[in-house]
């Protein structure tokens, strides 16, 4: 009797199991697989919104998946189970083939990703979200007729949010800095195949542990019985209108908070970690127990939070510190997403109908991360779905707080709750609206699309000796001019002639000059050209090459020859090779990540031997790390060691002056190993520098965390 009386609990455990196992490893994969194939599509927004939507795709067919096989009798539910993991496991490991390499670089990458993603992880990312709402499905029937059991059933919800939680974690700052990719693909291949043994061991020992129940009620039905009949009755559609809306809010409010404090707050790596952890934490709170979610307390929360975060963001008074805003970000968002999650997990139907319940959450989501990841930059200027998701909880709580009660004080509640919702909503619109009419006065231009928000803005109009405008995205400013007509011909930022890329263009300068430059900007190092030279930008967003047209002059004041290659640099760099069309360039200038976050894939071994092949004899590649929290000098040099290259630094702090100059950091690198003693770059301020303990970075593994600096200057 005590065995037949183990056996459930055995099979709980194992199920558990096998649910926290898939949600660790359905988080790995996502930064894993994306991280694969950036090198051969480049390192866009672009890529990363394609790999968001075909997760949050296969996410929502995983979950309808769930959802019909779930009515279904235990055994074939094993049955079918076992065949989609038994297919997964003929993919793996997870990396992608050769084959699916784009063979040009100009076509539109958008279909290359897809079938990337779904030829290298398409099933085994298919069987990892299936499982979890599945499992569970399997667990109710296991406790069908024992109430206290059944209601339970949701906390294994909580712990696969959990899972994910300890994955964001792991990942970022353990796995990948210690492996390098193939090895991590390797590891997740074998977890994977682990992982199916326990999915299908979960669904043996549940169909044996119902099979020992006496009597038999058989939650699960025998192959020739029917599906057992639901214990409750079904959803109806307001619902499942219910659960899509807060799901989606939820969805909308994580994006739009972690684009905002990362592109106009502080463009500090990783800390994208930060809203995605405490999205992920209300999951675990609000499903793990009904202690964490109290109505009393984060109604009247969220009807404080929202407008005033709403305020902050319509305010020209925004000069608190860094850190202040970003708390204050985080924490609005956490209260939301403990609204929305903890009123889905109020509304959460009968065990019977978990897996509905789940495949409408996961509806949500995906369509709040294509409305904020896909359709928020094509319809809006700016990031205007962050203060649009501040509007919605307003309105949540007067259809929330609706409905009918006994007594009058409560009855009085739910009417003031209603007002001040719809009041709260309001008052964040009517913010929304004065922000848009009452749009600072010198920005002449914002603009927005899959890489962000472009604005062009002008500075002290009313002084011709210092009229400026500047191209910013978010707190990185990407160029600017002078608009002085004697003035407006001279570099600016961090292109004055005593930077590195200064230097490196007039010193020993032959006469004609070929400058390959990756990043446009607004075309400052065309100011530097001569009617013999010839500048080769390469530039990914076509709203840059626009901007650089039709607001600052550098283009077309510049007497060289300028051609503006549009498209990932690396990529096409690597398609010119391909085709016999190096380059010959006597400087070229890597000038991609002159922000906080950096596109790695153009500084890694491989990436350096791309631009190495396109130099002439004795050229130099002028790599520009000015950055408030990367040290990327020893990076730089470790590559340039290991490809037994000279490097010298630059690093150049100008005196105040009126030409916009800003300080800079540059280090030089040239095939010529005897670069390093270059006298006249070292009369100019050259020094030679020591790679230190810098790891190598290639394609394969590059550590972003070695070279966070422990102080930002």
């Amino acid at each position: 009797m005590r065995g037949v009386e183990g056996s459930p609990q055995r099979a709980a455990v194992l199920c558990a199991s096998t649910i926290f196992v898939s949600a660790f490893l359905l988080f790995l994969v996502q930064p894993l697989i994306a991280r694969q194939i950036l090198p051969w599509f480049g390192g866009s927004a672009a890529v990363w919104t394609l790999c968001l939507v075909f997760f949050q795709v296969v996410l929502l067919l995983g979950y309808l998946y769930a959802d019909r096989l779930s009515r279904w009798p235990l055994r074939i539910q094993g049955r079918v189970h076992a065949v989609l993991l038994i297919a997964a496991c003929a993919t793996l490991p997870i990396i992608p083939a050769a084959m699916w390499k784009p063979a040009t670089g100009d076509a539109d990458p958008s279909l290359g990703v897809l079938v990337a993603l779904a030829a290298t992880i398409g099933l085994p990312y298919l069987a990892v979200c299936t499982t979890g709402p599945l499992v569970q499905s399997w667990v109710a029937r296991l406790h069908a007729g024992d109430g206290v059991r059944q209601a339970r059933v949701y906390r294994l919800f909580a712990l696969s949010n959990l899972a994910a939680l300890v994955a964001l974690i792991v990942y970022p700052f353990v796995l990948e800095p210690a492996f390098a990719m193939r090895t991590q693909a390797l590891a997740w291949s074998a977890a994977f195949a682990l992982f199916a043994l326990l999915a299908v061991a979960s669904a043996w020992t549940v169909a044996r542990a119902l099979r020992e129940r006496r009597p038999q009620t058989d939650a699960v039905p025998s192959s020739t019985s029917k599906p057992l009949p639901p214990s409750a009755s079904p959803p109806r559609l307001s619902d499942m209108l219910l659960w899509l809306a807060l799901s989606a809010l939820g969805t909308v409010s994580l994006l739009s908070v972690s684009t905002y404090i990362t592109q106009d707050v502080a463009s500090v790596p990783l800390l994208w970690i930060v809203p995605l952890a405490l999205y992920l934490l209300t999951f675990v709170l609000c499903f793990d127990s009904s202690f964490w979610y109290r109505r009393w307390l984060f109604w009247p929360l969220v009807l404080v939070v929202a407008p005033a975060l709403a305020w902050y963001l319509n305010t020209p008074f925004r000069n608190l510190p860094i850190a202040t805003v970003i708390a204050m970000f985080c924490g609005g968002l956490f209260v939301i997403c403990m609204l929305c999650n903890g009123e889905l997990s109020r509304a959460r139907p009968a065990p019977a109908h978990l897996t509905r319940f789940y495949l409408a959450m996961a509806l949500g989501g995906a369509l709040g991360g294509l409305f904020a990841g896909i359709a928020a930059p094509m319809l809006f200027d700016d990031y205007w779905e962050l203060p649009g998701s501040l509007a919605i909880p307003g309105l949540l709580l007067f259809w929330l707080a609706r409905g009918r009660h006994s007594s009058r004080p409560l009855v009085w509640m739910s009417a003031a709750t209603r007002v001040l919702g719809l009041i709260g909503a309001l008052a964040v619109v009517t913010m929304m609206v004065d922000s848009r009419r009452d749009a600072n006065t010198n920005t002449l231009l914002r603009a927005r699309n899959f890489y962000g928000v472009l604005k062009v803005n002008t500075y002290d109009l009313d002084d011709a000796a210092k009229a400026s405008r500047r191209l910013v995205n978010g707190v990185i400013a990407h160029g600017e001019q002078l608009l002085a007509d004697d003035l407006r011909r001279i570099p600016t930022a961090y292109y004055g002639p005593l930077s590195g890329i200064g230097l490196a263009l007039t010193t020993r300068r032959p006469a004609a000059q070929r400058i390959g430059v990756i990043g446009l900007g607004v075309g400052t190092l065309a100011a530097y050209g001569r009617s013999q030279d010839t500048l080769r930008f390469y530039e990914i967003n076509p709203q840059v090459t626009r901007i650089a047209h039709d607001h600052f002059t550098y283009l077309r004041d510049s007497a060289a020859k300028t051609e503006i290659v549009p498209g990932d640099a690396r990529l096409v760099m690597q398609h010119e090779l391909d085709a016999g069309q190096a380059q010959a360039f006597d400087v070229l200038l890597v000038d991609a990540f002159t922000g906080d976050a950096i596109p790695m894939h153009l500084m890694t071994r491989e990436a350096l031997a791309v631009y190495a092949r396109h130099l002439k004899p004795g050229g130099v590649i002028a790599f520009h790390v000015s950055n408030r929290h990367l040290d990327l000098v020893p990076v730089v040099k470790r590559l340039a060691d290991d490809a037994g290259f000279g490097a010298l630094r630059v690093a150049y702090d100008p005196p105040a002056n009126n030409t916009l100059e800003h300080p800079s950091d540059y280090v030089l690198v040239s095939p010529d190993p005897a670069f390093a003693d270059n006298a006249d770059l070292a009369a100019l301020g050259a020094i030679q520098l020591d790679a230190g303990k810098a790891p190598l970075w290639t394609d394969q593994h590059s550590n972003l965390l070695a070279a966070l600096r422990r102080r930002s200057p």
